[in-house]
């Protein structure tokens, strides 16, 4: 420290060498006679004064005294304001980073909390978006399902319509194949009775009474047949019912043949059949059995012509408690695509006028009602022809006491 007077000496100082010195009035700011150095730290104004160990800096702070018209200079060591002042800076520093860090740390959240929201109201843009979409095709498919379910609703509405009208139609379609289907059956028995009535007027005019009767019989037994085949076409389109019993075999074709006589004569085929044990029967109705054969000699005898061919019956007992009728002839045989339909009514492969188309199919119904099966099989040998085959269940006939 030192204290000057108003002439400019200093009058109190702690450095010794200063003491007694005069300073002119230019030296008393910057003190250059005391080899100070005056030098800028940010704000402040500092001196630099020898020392001992070289040039220290101060910090200079000057008071007038009035009264005793003196200057007051006091120079404080600087080294710890200035240790201070980088404590300070530093610590000024360290806070800068904590707080550059902190509002880093609070701008990066926030850009994520921002770009988290951008995302979730992209995310809510799209779902709403999908959303509106679905609504809009969930609104067509409504729509669609709608016109749907009135065109499904019409649709059944006609269905039932042409069902009911199919179901008059099956009735009709019924009544007309029963009223065919009875007037090809009928035709066999009436020209046996036309062929029985002609023989007994015949017999009659000739006196021969005894065998007239004989006719008029038989002409009695075809309208009982008649009755027999009517009952049967009644249950035609019904389901299978027919009472079966044991019936033997060689007589029902007997009777077939010789109620199928003048037909043969005319064709002038050859028949053979090989005639079966008298025991061997099978479980059938006699009068139906002979309409199945009748109907398949007939077929046979329209597939050789009027220049006559061989027909053969056969039958044999096959495994298992059957019994096979077989009815060949060397016609020229049915084409593959008929095949799939020979039993069908009404489908026939003679010409216009010729036939119904019932024939087969009565027969094939008839042998079903037995539980038996109707099969058109491969002519033997290889050769033409068709092989029409009855498979029927054998049983037993009952022993006479």
């Amino acid at each position: 420290m030192l204290a000057l007077d108003g002439a400019g000496r200093i009058v109190a100082t702690n450095r010794p060498r200063w003491r007694g010195r005069w300073l002119s009035p230019e030296d008393r700011t910057d003190l250059q006679s005391l080899h100070a150095r005056t030098e800028m730290r940010g704000e402040h104004l500092l001196v630099s004064l020898p020392a001992a160990e070289g040039r220290r800096l101060y910090l200079k702070a000057a008071k007038n005294l009035p009264v005793l018209d003196w200057s007051v200079a006091v120079f404080f060591d600087a080294s710890a304001v200035t240790r201070q002042a980088a404590t300070a800076a530093l610590i000024a520093i360290l806070l800068t980073l904590i707080v550059t860090g902190l509002a880093w740390i609070v701008a990066e959240r926030r850009l994520r909390l921002q770009a988290r929201l951008r995302g979730e109201r992209a995310a809510a843009l799209r779902l709403e978006r999908r959303v509106r979409d679905r609504t809009r095709d969930l609104t067509r498919a409504n729509q669609r399902l709608g016109e749907e379910v009135r065109e499904r609703e019409a649709a059944e509405a006609e269905l039932r319509r042409t069902q009911d009208e199919l179901v008059q139609t099956a009735k009709l379609a019924t009544l007309g194949q029963m009223s065919a289907a009875l007037s090809h059956e009928f035709n066999q028995p009436l020209a046996v009775i036309r062929s029985q009535a002609d023989n007994a007027e015949l017999l009659v005019q000739r006196g021969r009474c005894a065998e007239a009767g004989e006719s008029l019989r038989k002409i009695a037994a075809m309208v009982d047949r008649m009755a027999t085949i009517s009952r049967t076409l009644k249950g035609f389109a019904r389901k299978p019912g027919t009472q079966t019993q044991p019936v033997p075999v060689g007589p029902v074709i007997d009777e077939a043949l010789m109620l199928l006589s003048p037909r043969i004569k005319r064709s002038q085929a050859q028949i053979s059949f090989e005639r079966p044990p008298r025991e061997l029967a099978v479980a059938a109705d006699a009068v139906l059995l002979e309409q199945v054969v009748m109907n398949l000699l007939v077929n046979a005898l329209d597939a050789v012509g009027e220049e006559g061919g061989e027909i053969r019956i056969t039958t044999e007992t096959c495994g298992g408690g059957e019994v096979l009728i077989r009815v060949i002839d060397d016609g020229p045989g049915i084409d593959a695509e008929a095949r799939g339909h020979i039993f069908d009514p009404f489908f026939t492969t003679k010409d216009v006028g010729e036939g119904l188309g019932l024939g087969l199919s009565i027969a094939d119904k008839i042998v079903r009602d037995f539980g038996g099966q109707l099969v058109l099989e491969e002519s033997l040998e290889g050769g033409a022809g068709s092989v029409f085959a009855v498979h029927l269940p054998q049983a037993e006939l009952a022993v006479a006491g």
